[in-house]
């Protein structure tokens, strides 16, 4: 099993935008082989800040998701709409931060 916890600060202008973007590639990474849980939180404090809670079956299977369209389009997008972002990767032996 593979968690994966990623926060991204956008814009402050761009919260909803950013929200709406997510959608499409929330649901179709829903429907990813090893996907086994994957959650957009948005911060009650911070409309602008975000974390992606996720679960997947193995590294292979979140390797796969990181190379979909869909991901890839919505990072094109959201791209110029991010101030920061910290991705963590957590397995049973080790973290990795991206």
């Amino acid at each position: 099993m593979i968690y994966v916890i990623a926060t991204i600060d956008v814009l402050d202008s761009k919260g909803d935008e950013f929200a709406k973007l997510a959608e499409p590639c929330i649901a179709a990474t829903r429907n990813e082989d090893g996907c086994d849980s994957y959650v957009l939180h948005r911060a009650t404090d911070d409309e602008s800040r975000f974390v992606f809670v996720e679960r997947w079956r193995d590294r292979d299977a979140l390797d796969a998701h990181f190379a979909q369209p869909h991901l890839v389009d919505f990072r094109n997008g959201g791209a110029p709409m991010i101030k920061a972002k910290t991705v963590e990767i957590i397995d049973p032996a080790n973290v990795d931060i991206l």
